[in-house]
């Protein structure tokens, strides 16, 4: 990148939306209508958050969800990274972008082994902590 401290002003003030919209979803804790589910947390322990997320849909439509374990287990099966990344490989996903050239970037490219943790240049990764820093400790990444 030739201008890298353009870029990672660029990147800070896009990422600024990110902590204005995590920030307005917690206002549904008032009204007993809020489930965080972090990426990692999905990562370490599919099957437990796919059950909190069927608890609380439960929960909030006031009705009995039935699990079939049969189809739990299918969904996770079906649904892991490397089958998605399969599947793309095989016949495409819309929501991939084009790169300058018009070619699709692959969407399900890093997974688990590459977290993005180490993708940020030592001095991004500071002023990324910097900025969202009070969202960050909340969320137990400081």
């Amino acid at each position: 990148i030739k201008d890298y401290n353009k870029f990672e002003t660029n990147v800070l003030t896009h990422m600024g939306s990110w902590s204005d919209n995590y920030n307005s979803w917690k206002e549904f804790k008032k009204f007993n209508r809020y489930l965080l589910i972090k990426y990692e947390d999905l990562v370490l322990n599919p099957e437990k958050i796919f059950l909190g997320v069927l608890e609380f849909l439960s929960k909030i439509m006031n009705s009995k969800i039935k699990i079939d374990h049969k189809k739990l287990e299918n969904v996770l099966l079906t649904t892991n990274f490397n089958n998605l990344q399969k599947l793309e490989k095989e016949k495409g996903f819309p929501e991939a972008i084009n790169n300058k050239d018009q070619k699709k970037i692959t969407f399900f490219k890093y997974g688990k082994k590459n977290d993005g943790k180490n993708s940020l240049s030592p001095s991004l990764k500071k002023k990324v902590e910097n900025f969202f820093n009070n969202e960050m400790i909340e969320l137990g990444y400081l």
